[in-house]
Protein backbone atom coordinates (compact mmCIF):
# COMPACT_ATOMS: atom_id res chain seq x y z
CA UNK A 1 0.00 0.00 0.00
CA UNK A 2 1.32 3.34 -0.99
CA UNK A 3 1.97 6.17 1.45
CA UNK A 4 -0.57 8.45 0.14
CA UNK A 5 -3.01 5.36 0.18
CA UNK A 6 -2.18 4.63 3.80
CA UNK A 7 -2.24 8.26 4.79
CA UNK A 8 -5.99 8.82 3.22
CA UNK A 9 -6.90 5.31 4.62
CA UNK A 10 -5.60 6.40 8.19
CA UNK A 11 -7.89 9.49 7.83
CA UNK A 12 -11.04 7.49 7.17
CA UNK A 13 -10.05 5.05 10.46
CA UNK A 14 -10.15 8.58 12.80
CA UNK A 15 -13.41 9.36 11.11
CA UNK A 16 -14.87 6.09 11.82
CA UNK A 17 -13.55 5.97 15.45
CA UNK A 18 -15.44 9.53 15.76
CA UNK A 19 -18.50 8.08 14.72
CA UNK A 20 -18.27 5.40 17.17
CA UNK A 21 -17.39 8.25 19.71
CA UNK A 22 -19.78 10.66 19.02
CA UNK A 23 -22.06 8.08 19.28
CA UNK A 24 -23.52 8.31 15.36
CA UNK A 25 -25.95 5.18 14.26
CA UNK A 26 -24.68 2.07 13.66
CA UNK A 27 -25.53 2.72 9.81
CA UNK A 28 -23.28 5.72 9.52
CA UNK A 29 -20.18 3.53 11.41
CA UNK A 30 -20.74 1.06 9.10
CA UNK A 31 -20.61 3.08 6.14
CA UNK A 32 -17.46 4.63 7.08
CA UNK A 33 -15.67 1.30 8.02
CA UNK A 34 -16.45 0.03 4.28
CA UNK A 35 -14.57 3.41 2.90
CA UNK A 36 -11.58 2.50 5.42
CA UNK A 37 -11.61 -1.07 3.84
CA UNK A 38 -11.25 0.51 0.34
CA UNK A 39 -8.34 2.65 1.49
CA UNK A 40 -8.07 4.97 -1.13
CA UNK A 41 -8.81 8.10 -2.33
CA UNK A 42 -10.90 8.32 -5.61
CA UNK A 43 -14.44 9.01 -6.62
CA UNK A 44 -15.71 5.94 -5.70
CA UNK A 45 -14.49 6.16 -1.73
CA UNK A 46 -15.00 10.08 -2.16
CA UNK A 47 -18.64 9.24 -2.67
CA UNK A 48 -19.18 7.11 -0.30
CA UNK A 49 -18.04 8.90 2.68
CA UNK A 50 -20.28 11.73 1.35
CA UNK A 51 -22.64 9.28 1.66
CA UNK A 52 -21.69 8.54 5.43
CA UNK A 53 -21.84 12.19 6.66
CA UNK A 54 -25.28 12.28 5.66
CA UNK A 55 -26.24 9.74 7.26
CA UNK A 56 -25.34 10.86 10.72
CA UNK A 57 -28.17 11.48 13.04
CA UNK A 58 -27.40 15.73 13.40
CA UNK A 59 -26.57 17.96 11.00
CA UNK A 60 -23.60 19.40 13.45
CA UNK A 61 -22.02 15.95 13.05
CA UNK A 62 -21.89 15.89 9.25
CA UNK A 63 -20.46 19.73 9.30
CA UNK A 64 -17.40 18.18 11.81
CA UNK A 65 -16.79 15.16 9.72
CA UNK A 66 -16.87 17.52 6.14
CA UNK A 67 -14.24 19.54 7.95
CA UNK A 68 -12.43 16.49 8.57
CA UNK A 69 -12.48 14.81 5.59
CA UNK A 70 -11.22 18.24 3.29
CA UNK A 71 -8.26 18.35 5.75
CA UNK A 72 -7.77 14.62 4.72
CA UNK A 73 -8.04 15.05 1.29
CA UNK A 74 -5.89 18.24 0.89
CA UNK A 75 -3.17 16.44 2.60
CA UNK A 76 -3.62 13.94 0.08
CA UNK A 77 -2.96 16.62 -2.92
CA UNK A 78 0.11 17.33 -1.27
CA UNK A 79 1.31 13.71 -1.00
CA UNK A 80 0.31 13.44 -4.73
CA UNK A 81 2.59 15.90 -5.53
CA UNK A 82 5.36 13.98 -3.64
CA UNK A 83 4.44 10.89 -4.82
CA UNK A 84 4.47 12.21 -8.53
CA UNK A 85 7.64 13.94 -8.38
CA UNK A 86 9.51 10.84 -6.37
CA UNK A 87 8.06 8.35 -9.37
CA UNK A 88 9.50 10.73 -12.26
CA UNK A 89 13.17 10.81 -10.06
CA UNK A 90 12.94 6.93 -9.90
CA UNK A 91 12.69 7.05 -13.50
CA UNK A 92 15.54 9.43 -14.47
CA UNK A 93 13.51 12.38 -14.63
CA UNK A 94 14.62 15.84 -13.65
CA UNK A 95 11.78 18.15 -11.96
CA UNK A 96 12.22 21.98 -12.83
CA UNK A 97 9.75 25.09 -12.15
CA UNK A 98 9.51 26.70 -14.94
CA UNK A 99 8.27 30.22 -15.98
CA UNK A 100 5.05 30.34 -18.50
CA UNK A 101 3.32 33.80 -19.14
CA UNK A 102 2.43 35.20 -16.26
CA UNK A 103 1.94 31.59 -14.19
CA UNK A 104 4.73 28.78 -12.98
CA UNK A 105 4.19 25.24 -14.31
CA UNK A 106 6.27 22.30 -12.67
CA UNK A 107 8.48 20.06 -15.53
CA UNK A 108 9.56 16.71 -15.34
CA UNK A 109 11.69 15.58 -17.87
CA UNK A 110 14.45 13.20 -19.30
CA UNK A 111 15.96 14.86 -22.30
CA UNK A 112 18.78 13.08 -24.58
CA UNK A 113 20.83 15.70 -26.96
CA UNK A 114 20.94 14.14 -29.83
CA UNK A 115 16.29 13.58 -30.26
CA UNK A 116 15.17 16.16 -32.29
CA UNK A 117 11.27 15.01 -31.29
CA UNK A 118 10.58 15.77 -27.53
CA UNK A 119 7.25 13.75 -26.53
CA UNK A 120 5.82 16.70 -24.13
CA UNK A 121 2.64 14.57 -21.86
CA UNK A 122 -0.30 17.35 -20.17
CA UNK A 123 -1.73 15.49 -17.58
CA UNK A 124 -6.07 15.53 -16.70
CA UNK A 125 -7.76 17.72 -14.45
CA UNK A 126 -7.08 15.92 -11.74
CA UNK A 127 -9.75 16.64 -8.32
CA UNK A 128 -10.43 19.99 -8.91
CA UNK A 129 -13.68 19.68 -6.55
CA UNK A 130 -14.06 17.59 -3.57
CA UNK A 131 -17.27 16.53 -1.82
CA UNK A 132 -19.55 15.39 -4.90
CA UNK A 133 -18.44 18.29 -6.86
CA UNK A 134 -19.90 20.90 -3.76
CA UNK A 135 -16.63 22.52 -2.59
CA UNK A 136 -13.53 23.91 -4.64
CA UNK A 137 -10.17 21.52 -4.00
CA UNK A 138 -7.22 23.78 -2.84
CA UNK A 139 -4.82 21.41 -4.38
CA UNK A 140 -6.47 19.75 -8.42
CA UNK A 141 -3.14 17.49 -8.34
CA UNK A 142 -4.01 13.95 -10.36
CA UNK A 143 -4.34 11.29 -7.54
CA UNK A 144 -4.03 9.31 -10.65
CA UNK A 145 -1.72 10.61 -12.73
CA UNK A 146 -1.92 8.84 -15.82
CA UNK A 147 -0.36 10.57 -18.67
CA UNK A 148 2.92 11.02 -16.12
CA UNK A 149 2.66 6.61 -15.85
CA UNK A 150 2.37 7.18 -19.66
CA UNK A 151 5.58 9.48 -20.15
CA UNK A 152 7.38 6.55 -17.62
CA UNK A 153 7.14 4.00 -20.21
CA UNK A 154 8.01 6.52 -23.16
CA UNK A 155 11.41 6.20 -24.80
CA UNK A 156 14.09 9.00 -25.64
CA UNK A 157 13.36 12.59 -24.96
CA UNK A 158 10.28 12.91 -22.43
CA UNK A 159 8.77 15.65 -20.58
CA UNK A 160 6.04 16.18 -18.49
CA UNK A 161 4.34 19.70 -18.42
CA UNK A 162 2.70 20.33 -15.42
CA UNK A 163 -0.67 22.98 -15.54
CA UNK A 164 -0.60 26.02 -13.82
CA UNK A 165 -1.02 25.40 -9.99
CA UNK A 166 -0.35 21.67 -10.07
CA UNK A 167 2.27 19.70 -8.36
CA UNK A 168 4.59 22.28 -6.71
CA UNK A 169 3.49 25.07 -8.61
CA UNK A 170 0.92 24.99 -6.44
CA UNK A 171 2.50 27.44 -3.99
CA UNK A 172 2.47 30.33 -7.15
CA UNK A 173 1.33 33.40 -5.20
CA UNK A 174 -0.84 34.36 -8.58
CA UNK A 175 -2.95 30.85 -8.35
CA UNK A 176 -6.50 31.40 -8.35
CA UNK A 177 -9.29 28.72 -8.26
CA UNK A 178 -10.38 29.81 -11.26
CA UNK A 179 -7.33 28.26 -13.26
CA UNK A 180 -8.38 24.78 -12.13
CA UNK A 181 -12.45 25.22 -12.02
CA UNK A 182 -13.88 27.63 -14.77
CA UNK A 183 -10.66 28.83 -16.61
CA UNK A 184 -8.78 25.37 -16.89
CA UNK A 185 -8.37 25.49 -20.54
CA UNK A 186 -8.89 29.24 -20.53
CA UNK A 187 -6.51 31.34 -23.05
CA UNK A 188 -4.45 32.27 -19.84
CA UNK A 189 -3.58 29.03 -19.29
CA UNK A 190 -3.09 28.04 -22.65
CA UNK A 191 -0.69 31.09 -23.53
CA UNK A 192 1.18 30.37 -20.27
CA UNK A 193 1.75 26.20 -21.13
CA UNK A 194 3.37 27.35 -24.39
CA UNK A 195 5.37 29.28 -23.21
CA UNK A 196 6.98 27.16 -20.40
CA UNK A 197 7.38 24.69 -23.01
CA UNK A 198 9.30 26.94 -24.93
CA UNK A 199 11.38 27.68 -22.41
CA UNK A 200 11.66 24.41 -21.14
CA UNK A 201 12.92 22.82 -25.16
CA UNK A 202 13.74 25.51 -27.01
CA UNK A 203 13.29 24.86 -30.34
CA UNK A 204 12.81 21.32 -30.26
CA UNK A 205 9.64 19.54 -32.16
CA UNK A 206 7.34 18.70 -29.80
CA UNK A 207 4.64 15.49 -30.15
CA UNK A 208 1.99 16.74 -27.75
CA UNK A 209 0.54 14.24 -25.84
CA UNK A 210 -2.79 15.22 -24.03
CA UNK A 211 -4.89 12.83 -21.48
CA UNK A 212 -8.69 13.55 -20.98
CA UNK A 213 -8.52 17.30 -19.74
CA UNK A 214 -4.97 17.30 -20.76
CA UNK A 215 -6.00 16.60 -24.39
CA UNK A 216 -7.88 19.60 -24.45
CA UNK A 217 -5.11 21.79 -23.64
CA UNK A 218 -2.93 19.69 -26.22
CA UNK A 219 -5.56 20.77 -28.80
CA UNK A 220 -5.93 23.89 -27.95
CA UNK A 221 -2.00 24.68 -27.82
CA UNK A 222 -0.81 23.31 -30.91
CA UNK A 223 -2.86 25.88 -32.97
CA UNK A 224 -0.78 28.50 -31.94
CA UNK A 225 2.85 26.66 -31.16
CA UNK A 226 5.21 26.12 -34.01
CA UNK A 227 7.28 23.90 -32.15
CA UNK A 228 4.48 21.02 -32.31
CA UNK A 229 4.22 18.44 -35.33
CA UNK A 230 1.85 16.29 -33.87
CA UNK A 231 -0.91 16.35 -31.32
CA UNK A 232 -2.12 12.93 -29.59
CA UNK A 233 -5.23 13.08 -27.39
CA UNK A 234 -6.26 9.98 -24.97
CA UNK A 235 -9.95 10.27 -24.05
CA UNK A 236 -9.88 13.65 -24.97
CA UNK A 237 -12.73 15.99 -23.93
CA UNK A 238 -12.51 17.68 -27.32
CA UNK A 239 -15.93 19.24 -27.16
CA UNK A 240 -16.25 21.31 -23.41
CA UNK A 241 -19.53 22.58 -23.63
CA UNK A 242 -21.37 18.96 -24.36
CA UNK A 243 -19.57 17.62 -21.29
CA UNK A 244 -20.56 19.83 -19.06
CA UNK A 245 -24.36 19.54 -20.53
CA UNK A 246 -24.20 15.57 -20.45
CA UNK A 247 -22.84 15.78 -16.99
CA UNK A 248 -24.93 19.05 -15.68
CA UNK A 249 -21.52 20.59 -14.36
CA UNK A 250 -21.48 24.16 -14.27
CA UNK A 251 -20.17 25.37 -17.89
CA UNK A 252 -16.37 26.00 -17.66
CA UNK A 253 -17.58 29.76 -18.72
CA UNK A 254 -13.83 31.05 -18.98
CA UNK A 255 -12.29 28.18 -21.10
CA UNK A 256 -12.01 27.45 -24.95
CA UNK A 257 -13.61 24.74 -26.58
CA UNK A 258 -11.57 23.02 -29.32
CA UNK A 259 -14.61 21.78 -31.34
CA UNK A 260 -15.45 26.06 -31.15
CA UNK A 261 -12.17 26.54 -33.50
CA UNK A 262 -11.52 25.61 -36.91
CA UNK A 263 -9.95 22.10 -37.79
CA UNK A 264 -5.81 21.88 -36.61
CA UNK A 265 -3.92 22.35 -39.81
CA UNK A 266 -3.65 19.28 -42.12
CA UNK A 267 0.41 19.43 -41.74
CA UNK A 268 -0.01 18.28 -37.96
CA UNK A 269 -0.06 14.13 -37.59
CA UNK A 270 -3.07 14.24 -35.19
CA UNK A 271 -4.41 10.68 -33.46
CA UNK A 272 -6.89 11.40 -31.30
CA UNK A 273 -7.44 7.32 -29.27
CA UNK A 274 -10.97 7.04 -28.31
CA UNK A 275 -12.34 4.29 -26.01
CA UNK A 276 -15.60 3.60 -26.65
CA UNK A 277 -16.71 2.04 -22.83
CA UNK A 278 -15.41 5.57 -21.89
CA UNK A 279 -18.22 7.08 -19.81
CA UNK A 280 -16.48 10.24 -18.78
CA UNK A 281 -15.87 11.90 -22.50
CA UNK A 282 -17.84 9.54 -24.36
CA UNK A 283 -16.98 8.56 -28.17
CA UNK A 284 -20.77 11.39 -28.46
CA UNK A 285 -19.67 13.64 -26.35
CA UNK A 286 -16.26 14.97 -28.52
CA UNK A 287 -18.50 13.57 -32.22
CA UNK A 288 -18.51 17.51 -33.66
CA UNK A 289 -14.99 17.54 -32.82
CA UNK A 290 -14.14 13.78 -34.19
CA UNK A 291 -16.34 14.14 -37.01
CA UNK A 292 -13.95 16.80 -38.89
CA UNK A 293 -10.89 14.04 -38.79
CA UNK A 294 -9.88 11.45 -41.26
CA UNK A 295 -10.52 7.77 -39.75
CA UNK A 296 -6.72 7.54 -39.97
CA UNK A 297 -6.84 10.73 -37.09
CA UNK A 298 -9.21 8.71 -35.23
CA UNK A 299 -8.57 5.49 -33.27
CA UNK A 300 -10.79 3.74 -31.20
CA UNK A 301 -10.58 1.15 -29.02
CA UNK A 302 -13.94 -1.10 -28.69
CA UNK A 303 -13.08 -2.33 -25.16
CA UNK A 304 -10.84 0.40 -23.80
CA UNK A 305 -13.15 3.31 -21.30
CA UNK A 306 -11.56 6.59 -19.64
CA UNK A 307 -8.63 4.68 -17.44
CA UNK A 308 -8.78 1.42 -18.67
CA UNK A 309 -6.27 0.13 -20.56
CA UNK A 310 -4.27 2.88 -22.01
CA UNK A 311 -1.49 2.18 -19.94
CA UNK A 312 -1.32 -1.23 -20.04
CA UNK A 313 -1.52 -0.73 -24.39
CA UNK A 314 0.56 1.71 -24.18
CA UNK A 315 4.06 0.41 -25.73
CA UNK A 316 2.10 -0.77 -28.43
CA UNK A 317 -0.13 2.42 -29.40
CA UNK A 318 3.24 4.61 -28.86
CA UNK A 319 4.84 2.22 -31.53
CA UNK A 320 2.36 2.76 -34.29
CA UNK A 321 2.00 6.65 -33.62
CA UNK A 322 5.85 6.73 -33.75
CA UNK A 323 5.55 4.59 -37.61
CA UNK A 324 2.75 7.29 -38.28
CA UNK A 325 5.29 9.99 -37.56
CA UNK A 326 8.47 8.33 -39.56
CA UNK A 327 6.33 8.14 -42.53
CA UNK A 328 4.80 11.69 -42.52
CA UNK A 329 8.74 12.66 -42.37
CA UNK A 330 9.36 10.88 -44.67
CA UNK A 331 7.01 12.27 -47.10
CA UNK A 332 7.93 15.97 -46.04
CA UNK A 333 11.31 14.93 -47.53
CA UNK A 334 10.23 14.05 -50.95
Amino acid sequence: MSAMTSHFGKCLLDLARAAALLELDQGAVRCLGRAVGMARFDALSSRLVSRCIRSARAAVFGIVFSMLLAACAELTGARATDRAINLARAHSFSSAEVEGRGLRHTVLSRLQADDSDVWVFIEGDGSPWIHEGREIADDATARNPLALRLALQTPGSVLYLGRPCYLRARTDARCDAALWTRARYSEAVVSSMNAALRTALATRRVVLVGYSGGGTLAALMARTNEDVVATVTIAGNLDVAEWSTRHHYLPLSESRNPADDAPLPSSLVQVNLVGERDTNVSPSIAERYLSRLTKEQVWRFPKFDHVCCWEKSWPEIRAKIQDRLDSAAVADRR
